[in-house]
């Protein structure tokens, strides 16, 4: 093996942005074709183990693939920043212990989600521009009378790409 290298090697993206990254290996007929995928900074960009990428907050992260036998190496530098046509957002909800919230996504922004922080003390499912919060029963920790005071917090994180724009909706839920 010569070299590898990416499809691209710098990109200028928003929060929440999705993205295959691709590797060419030199020559063609190369034998070896395994990498290892890093980023340089997990909290601004994230890579899977095939190469595609999320941008989660404003920054600047160099992703790399290695070739795992030659140690050759090819790298992509992500810009992230807001579009302010389309700016990342949170949204400030309540739901009872054991009950469920639904929220119509596109009111907030509109275009396709993906649920990138999964929840600590509820359910998210997630079914086209919809989407639905159930807290967990076993939060109840009751009083002699079988009811609660406490008061819990969960977040849920969704991408949301529309076209060439990307954006984060932050959930930040009040469970009581």
């Amino acid at each position: 093996l010569e070299s590898i290298s990416l499809n691209k090697t710098t990109l200028n993206v928003n929060p929440g942005w999705q993205e295959k990254l691709t590797v060419s290996f030199n020559p063609a007929n190369a034998t070896e074709n395994d990498v290892a995928w890093t980023s340089s900074d997990e909290s601004v960009v994230k890579v899977d183990e095939n190469g595609n990428i999320l941008t989660l907050k404003v920054g600047t992260a160099t992703i790399t693939a290695t070739a795992t036998a030659s140690g050759k190496t090819a790298s992509c530098t992500v810009t992230v920043a807001e579009d302010s046509s389309f700016v990342s957002t949170s949204k400030d909800i309540a739901v009872d212990f054991g009950m469920n919230e639904t929220l119509d996504l596109s009111q907030i922004l509109d275009g396709q989600y993906t649920v990138i922080g999964a929840p600590a003390r509820g359910k998210v499912e997630l079914s086209g521009k919809s989407l639905k919060y159930t807290a967990f029963t076993w939060l109840m920790a009751q009083d002699g009378l079988g009811f609660t005071d406490a008061v819990y917090t969960d977040t849920v994180k969704i991408a949301v790409q529309s076209g060439e724009k990307a954006a984060i909706i932050t959930l930040n839920i009040t469970i009581n």
